[in-house]
């Protein structure tokens, strides 16, 4: 029974120091891999220090909470191999934190080291990269009905140009918002999210907005059921059906645009809100 236990003891000590190593080889993973291009395309220094920070954080926790398990391991461990003085264990468990908290420490280091000593070089490299977006269009309009003139603003700003805005505003000539919409432009056009190189010609899609976003409401689909609208239209009614058959059939302009490259929606006028309102969206 007595060398049962040694060598079970052996053997728990062995797979515990094993599971150290990989502990260690993870904590040191943990802080130092980098991060993707669009953290590397805007962070400053401090921001570096700061995700280190945060890295070093979640590593201590980790570290704290292996140690404790080791301790309680070890301990029956140690005295089945014949180590009864539970010290051992302590200073083992002690050991182990120590050791780990070193590991992330080296790696949070070498995490921010490289990217300090370049950071203006880094910086300047981003600005000729990734430019700003700065592209207004303004335009008249027929939107409220086809007499009164409204105004369509559009704009894509924001450095760099892949975190850019995208706001849409219609506007009477005296002023009054009757519609607005902002939402981060990178979404509206096909690339994949991590590609920090696009958009190729954010003016194009202002361009298109313009050309293609004014539509007839006698052009919209009729409403017969919410079914029949989704699978043979691709749109989901966002109205009153009365009230979305009322504008169809008056005979009025609408305004189309993206929210996603493969989503739309439509925008009534309202005549009780006098604003323009969501009738239907619609998506692939």
């Amino acid at each position: 029974m007595r060398n049962g236990q040694r060598v079970a003891g052996m053997l728990v000590l062995v797979t515990e120091f094993g599971v150290f190593a990989l502990a260690l080889f993870v904590a040191f993973l943990l802080t130092v891999w980098t991060e993707g291009d669009g953290f590397a395309a805007r962070a400053t220094e401090i921001d570096w220090w700061i995700e280190a920070g945060k890295r070093m954080t979640i590593a201590a926790i980790g570290a704290a909470i292996f140690s404790i398990l080791a301790f309680f391991v070890s301990r029956p461990a140690l005295r089945w191999v014949g180590v009864a003085n539970e010290r051992v264990a302590l200073f083992t468990a002690a050991s182990a934190f120590v050791l780990l908290l070193s590991a992330a420490a080296a790696g949070a280091i070498a995490f921010t080291k490289p990217l300090r000593l370049r950071a203006p070089a880094l910086a300047a490299e981003n600005v000729r990269k990734y430019p700003a977006c700065n592209i207004t269009k303004t335009k008249n309009i027929h939107f409220r009905n086809y007499t009164e003139t409204d105004v369509l603003f559009a704009s894509i700003e924001g450095a760099p140009c892949h975190e850019a805005k995208l706001k849409i505003t219609i506007k009477t000539r005296q002023g009054q918002i009757i519609y607005y919409y902002e939402a981060p432009f990178k979404p509206h056009i096909a690339v994949h999210w991590e590609d920090l190189e696009v958009p190729k010609d954010p003016q194009d899609f202002l361009d298109r907005l313009f050309r293609e976003g004014l539509k007839r409401s006698q052009d919209l689909p009729p409403f017969v059921s919410e079914k029949d609208f989704e699978d043979n239209y691709n749109n989901q009614l966002k109205v009153d059906p009365n009230l979305y058959e009322r504008i169809r059939l008056a005979r009025r302009p609408i305004f189309r645009h993206l929210t996603h490259y493969e989503e739309w929606r439509y925008v009534g006028y309202d005549d009780k809100t006098t604003k323009g309102i969501v009738i239907a969206i619609g998506g692939l």
